[in-house]
């Protein structure tokens, strides 16, 4: 039987529909609980609750925690609370979405640097800030996601920022995947791409596969991280170029002793006729600085020392 008068009864409903708030008594959409559950399930919920409610301060802090449509309920002279709506974006970035329609806030640059850790608030912040390169480069340090947008943007000075060299720096070292929307004039620039390699070896992962082809660009990344040999094509990972990357970074050899990464590099691995291997082995072997040498046909690593073979598995 329903019974909106009942606590738990409302509470189950509102859980499942957040508008069902609507048929509770006077003193359950009083009820601080209950209303939270509404909104937490659809914050448009906040709109039949006791006006109480909708004007304390703390509690709609909870309820933009849960969900920011519900600031669409309130009367807009709340706002004029800086310090509130900081609190309001803090717990809830998206918060920015309505407090930026009031008080001229899509231009205050320290609720921006809030409400960026969403970059789609980007869309709702005053435009002209974007044309200070300092306060971009805030909000990248911030939220390094945020360079997809910015990259399509312009400077004062009326150039795009996917071709500012400094800030592509930043925005890849602090997210590899930003290499994707750097301008394409740069994507195939070679001391740049190791520039940005060096400072961040998970760029290699999204660089172009013609450009992953560079030998110079794959032991850049090997260099800096031994696990990034696995992103390297197999058909520039023969055992010559495993030797090379071995020389830039002798951590490979704790890669081969992890099995489960072993099976990877060894199905990375070119195919060579095993004659030919053997024989550079024995070339190999006279280098000390070698620790090992993989024959991609058998599965062991080899000791240039002793020329004994282990198997990986």
């Amino acid at each position: 039987m329903k019974n909106w008068d009942d606590k738990d009864y409302v509470l189950n409903n509102v859980k499942q529909s957040g508008i069902s708030l609507l048929f509770a008594s006077g003193s359950l959409k009083a009820d601080k609980e209950v209303v939270l559950a509404a909104v937490e399930n659809d914050g448009i919920a906040i709109f039949y609750a006791d006006n109480s409610l909708r004007s304390d301060k703390e509690f709609l802090v909870d309820c933009a925690a849960k969900s920011h449509i519900a600031l669409m309920g309130v009367e807009s002279l709340i706002f004029n609370d800086f310090s509130f709506c900081k609190r309001l974006v803090s717990v809830n970035p998206k918060s920015f979405f309505v407090i930026s329609k009031y008080y001229n806030y899509s231009g205050d640059k320290e609720l921006c640097l809030l409400a960026c850790k969403d970059s789609s608030t980007l869309f709702n912040m005053n435009k002209t800030l974007f044309l200070d390169l300092q306060f971009v480069e805030e909000l990248i340090n911030v939220n390094p996601q945020t360079f997809k947008i910015i990259s399509r943007l312009k400077n004062s000075d009326g150039a795009v920022y996917n071709k500012n060299i400094e800030l592509i720096k930043l925005a890849t070292f602090l997210d590899a995947y930003n290499i994707m929307y750097i301008d394409n004039e740069y994507k195939n620039n070679l001391p740049l791409l190791i520039n940005l390699i060096t400072a961040n070896p998970e760029v290699y992962k999204y660089i172009s596969y013609q450009n992953k082809l560079q030998e110079e660009l794959a032991l850049a990344a090997i260099k800096q991280k031994a696990e990034m040999l696995l992103n390297v094509p197999s058909i520039i990972c023969t055992s010559k170029f495993l030797a090379k990357a071995v020389k830039v970074n002798s951590d490979i050899y704790n890669l081969i002793k992890d099995k489960d990464k072993t099976m990877d590099l060894a199905s990375q691995l070119t195919r060579e006729n095993v004659d030919n291997f053997d024989k550079y082995i024995v070339d190999i072997s006279k280098d000390k600085t070698f620790n090992f040498v993989i024959n991609s046909n058998t599965s062991k690593v080899y000791n240039p020392d002793t020329l004994t073979g282990l198997a990986l598995n």
